[in-house]
């Protein structure tokens, strides 16, 4: 954790966030050909795990790259992956840590009520982000999340924002269609919401 902190102020005191912006994203992926997926995966992963490259950026520049749909998929694809490391990273190194400092019975209840209510409190923090997206990913590693749930809310709550980013950077100097983004997010929360009733119904016909 000491150590992607330390990457974070050498990036502030390098002014990667400055010198970073949708063209010259755009410029370097598009100059890379065939190849630019998987580095544009890559570094989303990068970005994820240590709040180095804006994933606002990104996302837009995608859009610009590859369009609003495929570039969502490039997008969401990167955003799993790098939601994954950091979510390892920090349950690997940082949850001993937290069990440490909290006694056994709080971290018990904690981690029952993440159990159970795990899925829509991630699903809800990607949906609307109030909350930095590193924030989250680290977060969901330290605490009782287990990491299906949060995986599987982190792609299904990641989609609207992730294509009305890449929609932004495919319309950039055009009208944005409205519509779009309104059918993306109906959809989605109507497949979370499908989701959480299944999850709920399975789990009580298991008791």
């Amino acid at each position: 954790m000491i150590a992607l902190m330390g990457l974070f102020i050498l990036s502030k005191i390098l002014g990667l966030h400055e010198k970073l912006s949708v063209e010259n994203i755009k410029s370097e992926m598009q100059a890379l050909g065939y190849f630019a997926p998987f580095v544009f995966v890559l570094l989303y992963v990068i970005s994820s795990a240590t709040l180095i490259f804006p994933e606002a950026l990104l996302s837009m520049a995608s859009g610009m790259v590859w369009g609003p749909y495929l570039g969502t998929v490039y997008t969401v694809v990167g955003a799993l992956f790098g939601a994954g490391a950091a979510f390892g990273i920090s349950r690997y190194f940082g949850r001993g840590f937290m069990q440490k400092i909290l006694k056994d019975t709080k971290a018990g209840v904690c981690d029952r009520f993440l159990s159970k209510n795990g899925f829509m409190s991630i699903f809800v923090m990607r949906l609307i982000p109030l909350f930095p997206w590193e924030f989250v990913n680290y977060v969901s590693g330290i605490c009782g999340f287990r990491f299906r749930d949060y995986l599987l809310a982190t792609f299904i709550g990641t989609i609207p924002g992730s294509f009305t980013y890449n929609l932004i950077g495919a319309s950039l100097g055009e009208p944005i269609d409205k519509f779009r983004i309104v059918l993306i997010f109906s959809l989605v929360i109507g497949f979370g919401i499908i989701v959480l009733t299944y999850r709920k119904f399975s789990s009580k016909n298991k008791q």
